[in-house]
């Protein structure tokens, strides 16, 4: 008898993730590729790299593509109504037969977690938002709107902040930093100007990858750099206050749940944003994701196939 199962994938910023199950729930394959993410990719580039996902696992697991009973992908750029039809009608043409579910990256994020349950995420990673959805089951995001105008506080935005302040330092209109110098010596720069044509030549991912240095200068007693971090962990604090007042949750009854690379790897910055929400949000319940993002793609997937899918008893 043929093997009916269901794919999620988490289309990130940096790599992408593919998990199909059976319909128990069991693990029947994984994949990992390169970005799927619109915002930074041509779109036939991400369907290139969406259809090489999906193929590989196929071949790698011997299924069939006519027994995929729905794909579910989570991507960032899943912002308007325009962007989402946009990204359906590509992911509309990965070659499997089976109902399509896009939706925004950070609902999966959340719904590994909870399921489709009320909650709430804080992702701070290469781009930053944050989502929620309460025990009506609305949902709303802030923030989240890309590099270029927006996605404040991570890890792209530290690292471009800590660019800027350090030319502001060249050029005399900024405070003096070790910024200049640690760039210098990350990057093998001459001069700190010639920053400029690393920022010109390399992708958003590149230079988020910069965003460390900036911790490393905070914690030595650079106040330029604690400067930017200060501005980071109020803004994230902003946007969790935001979400719960506009989605009317009591910070009480509710967990946040925190994921991306930047606040989960600088202690200053998490500590300093969770004894913010100590005060301002009493009661919320704070810890890290305690599952990948994929399975929330997973959950949707069944969802729209109209399978209840148990509770995941394999996760390799």
């Amino acid at each position: 008898m043929a093997m009916k199962y269901l794919i999620g994938i988490d289309g990130g910023g940096t790599n992408s993730r593919l998990l199909a199950v059976d319909t128990k729930g069991q693990v029947l394959g994984r994949r990992r590729g390169r970005s799927t993410n619109p915002e930074s990719n041509k779109h036939q580039t991400v369907l290139r790299r969406l259809q090489e996902l999906v193929a590989g696992f196929l071949q790698a697991s011997g299924c069939r593509a006519e027994d995929c009973l729905a794909l579910c992908v989570g991507t960032a750029g899943v912002d308007t109504q325009a962007s989402l039809e946009a990204i359906e009608a590509l992911v509309a043409q990965i070659d499997l037969p089976c109902p399509k579910v896009v939706v925004n990256d950070a609902q999966i994020a959340l719904y590994a977690n909870t399921r489709g349950g009320p909650g709430l995420l804080l992702n701070a990673g290469t781009g930053s938002i944050a989502y929620g959805i309460n025990g009506q089951h609305q949902a709303g995001r802030v923030g989240g709107y890309g590099y270029l105008i927006g996605d404040e506080a991570s890890a792209y935005w530290v690292a471009s902040e800590g660019i800027r302040r350090a030319l502001h330092a060249h050029d005399g209109v900024g405070a003096d930093t070790m910024l200049v110098s640690l760039l210098q010596e990350e990057l093998n720069l001459r001069s700190i100007v010639d920053v400029f044509d690393y920022v010109h030549a390399h992708n958003k991912a590149d230079i988020a990858r910069l965003s460390p240095l900036v911790t490393r200068a905070q914690a030595a007693g650079d106040q330029v750099a604690a400067n930017i971090l200060n501005e980071a962990s109020a803004y994230l604090l902003q946007c969790v206050q935001a979400l719960l007042t506009r989605l009317q949750m009591k910070p009480e009854e509710h967990t946040l749940y925190i994921t991306g690379g930047l606040l989960l790897n600088s202690p200053w910055l998490l500590n300093a944003l969770k004894e913010g929400l100590h005060q301002r949000c009493p009661g919320l319940h704070i810890q890290p994701m305690t599952e990948e993002a994929e399975w929330g793609a997973v959950y949707q997937a069944a969802q729209r196939a109209g399978i209840a899918l148990p509770t995941p008893s394999e996760k390799s």
